[in-house]
């Protein structure tokens, strides 16, 4: 398996995503990567599902020795995502500091919105073959 991809419409869905990515790490990625890697999951998933109303598609697949992570919503969009990431943004549910926390733990990350929804993609590639 080289990659999947998780319909994510209830928490239970994330935690299979989390599983999954675990299994497609296969042994590459140090504690401290995978971390970064689940959080990552965590919080993008979590976001689809809380501001996107859980219509959200999670892919994960194995790029070049890394991971990579996609989440794809078709919710309103992120209207505020300048004042996200330049850290005036504080969310009424929350500080809204989970996606730069992300791009700071992942090694790419891109997103794209518009009112018609939500990308994001990250990628992780391994700091050190794990023994």
């Amino acid at each position: 398996m080289d990659g999947f991809v998780v319909h994510i419409n209830s928490e239970e869905d994330i935690y299979l995503a989390i599983s999954r990515a675990r299994y497609l790490a296969d042994g590459r990625f140090t504690e401290a990567d995978l971390q970064c890697i689940f959080v990552t999951i965590l919080e993008l998933t979590r976001n689809a599902l809380n501001y996107a109303g859980g219509r959200a598609v999670f892919l994960c697949e194995r790029v070049e020795g890394g991971l990579q992570i996609q989440v794809i919503d078709k919710g309103p969009g992120i209207p505020n995502l300048d004042d996200i990431f330049n850290g005036s943004y504080r969310s009424p549910t929350g500080l809204g500091l989970g996606l730069q926390g992300v791009k700071r733990m992942m090694d790419t990350f891109e997103i794209e919105t518009t009112e018609k929804g939500t990308t994001v993609r990250a990628t992780k590639w391994p700091s050190q073959p794990r023994t």
